[in-house]
């Protein structure tokens, strides 16, 4: 099978979690024997090859890509990209296979599969049949390492919650805090001789796990917690707003706290950086709670569909797709 992957960017030149994780399925692709090209629509670099995945850019123009579209057996994309993937696969009479990591209130009108990021995500979607829900997968060993001393916030934007994360930065003068710039949004600069603030990097293992001993997600909006997941394997306690896909990501090993109750933050944070019995029962549920979400890999579930959704296209019978709980 031949798999052309359209996205707006792609790894290691973007570090966005839809990408990533994006990259995770299509690398299983590969693993297991198929072909897979990915376009990085807002590159206009030379290509280059990632895991086996071949990726290209948008400098030959659009054009090329809607020939490369012809040559391959479906076209995978994300909802967000504003149709771009939907419309190459529908003119070369291919398959649209499309992720979806943000709430949409219903289907595109040329697909054959979306792919969710999460139980959540779909259940706002008004008609999301047929489709298929797979986590993003993290590989613990590619994170796992000794915890740091510091409380976290990986980027340091207003979506992220930053305006919380300098408060509590400003009313805990005692604590150390690691900003860590994100790769996208506004990235606020907080100035603070508690805070060290360090440049986005492709090294989180290194650069901020193994400076962490606690996590903030205070995000107004996510569908599912990569950040999160990805500190679990190293047993760092993550203290999260309650959104529906960081619930569904972080289950019973995260602390949920609304971004409202800044002073019920502060009192978490106090108590897991000097409790140490508080913190090791706290670690220990992040990585039960790491393991489980590893060893729940959808990579192969994704293969499947997408499988079954090439060998079924054209015919008029619905996708079904046995055992893989698509509905």
């Amino acid at each position: 099978m031949r798999v052309l992957a359209v996205t707006p960017n792609y790894p290691p030149g973007s570090r966005v979690g839809a990408w990533l994780a994006t990259h995770q399925f299509m690398a299983r692709l590969v693993e297991v024997g198929h072909s897979v090209t990915a376009v990085a629509l807002g590159s206009t670099s030379t290509g280059w090859t990632l895991d086996g995945v071949t990726v290209e850019t948008c400098r030959r123009g659009r054009s090329w890509i809607a020939e490369l579209a012809r040559e391959h057996d479906v076209v995978v994309s994300h909802y967000g990209d504003g149709g771009v993937g939907e419309r190459f696969a529908r003119k070369a009479g291919r398959p649209s296979v499309q992720f979806v990591h943000g709430y949409i209130r219903s289907r595109p009108n040329y697909c054959q599969l979306l792919v969710f990021n999460a139980e959540a995500t779909r259940a706002m979607c008004r008609n999301p049949d047929p489709s298929i829900v797979c986590h993003p997968w993290t590989d613990p060993a590619a994170h796992a390492t000794t915890p740091g001393d510091r409380v976290t916030l990986v980027n340091l934007s207003e979506p992220k919650g930053v305006s919380l994360f300098e408060k509590l930065a400003r009313s805990m003068p005692h604590i150390p805090f690691l900003g860590v710039r994100g790769g996208y949004g506004r990235q606020w600069t907080i100035g603070r001789p508690n805070v060290d603030e360090v440049p986005t990097t492709r090294n989180m293992r290194d650069d901020v796990w193994s400076r962490t001993r606690v996590l903030l997600m205070p995000s107004q909006y996510e569908t599912w917690g990569m950040v999160g997941v990805e500190a679990m394997a190293s047993g760092i306690p993550v203290i999260a707003s309650p959104t529906p896909g960081l619930v569904e990501a972080l289950g019973d090993a995260g602390r949920f706290i609304p971004v409202d109750e800044p002073h019920a933050w502060q009192a978490a944070i106090e108590e897991l950086m000097s409790d140490d019995d508080a913190w090791q029962a706290a670690s220990e549920k992040a990585r039960k709670r790491s393991a489980e979400l590893a060893a729940g890999d959808d990579r192969d579930r994704f293969v499947e569909a997408l499988e079954r959704v090439v060998d079924e296209f054209g015919s008029a019978v619905k996708v079904l797709t046995h055992g893989l709980e698509i509905r």
